[in-house]
């Protein structure tokens, strides 16, 4: 019902782009910086080196990760458009739903990482805290944190479904 209509499909598809390139970009970071802030070369030519970047879904990321990555941006997009709706609809209010939305990014964002690095948030705070070798512990090396993002972001998915598909008025006793 929302995603039928065009202004929640282009706030789906914003999100979805902007989480995408932050989730490919993160491990370029600094040459995605060096590029754009490059004075000397053209902007065509900038556009065509951080465009390139996009590929990196391919390489730098296990076929796990980058799986993950994708259903992490494609939920929380989606969520995001859900929670406008009923925003709009009931008014601006912490919704029913929105928690596991929140904790499902949180968890996707610690577990995303490239094949060479691991989960690239968790493997730069834990050797701060002393707790380096922590995610060598784990079966999947700290990628548990993604497919436990994609869990809570369906179910925040169903939950905020199953509010829009709701009557906003009280039921009928």
């Amino acid at each position: 019902m929302v995603l039928r209509q065009p202004k929640y499909i282009a706030t789906t598809a914003t999100f979805a782009f902007v989480l995408f390139t932050l989730a490919v970009w993160l491990s370029n970071w600094s040459l995605a910086i060096k590029v754009l802030c490059n004075t000397n070369a053209p902007f065509l030519e900038k556009l065509q080196i951080i465009s390139s970047l996009y590929g990196s879904i391919g390489t730098n990321f296990t076929m796990l990760s980058a799986t993950y990555t994708i259903g992490i941006v494609v939920l929380f997009s989606v969520n995001i458009s859900l929670l406008h709706y009923l925003g709009k609809r009931d008014g601006w209010s912490l919704q029913q739903g929105s928690s596991p939305s929140l904790v499902g990014i949180v968890s996707g964002v610690f577990g995303i990482g490239c094949a060479a690095c691991g989960s690239l948030i968790l493997s730069t705070i834990l050797p701060v805290m002393g707790l380096g070798g922590a995610l060598s512990l784990l079966p999947f090396g700290g990628q548990e944190f993604g497919l436990i993002g994609i869990a809570l972001l369906v179910y925040s998915t169903y939950v905020l479904s199953k509010r829009v598909t709701a009557s906003s008025v009280c039921p009928v006793l």
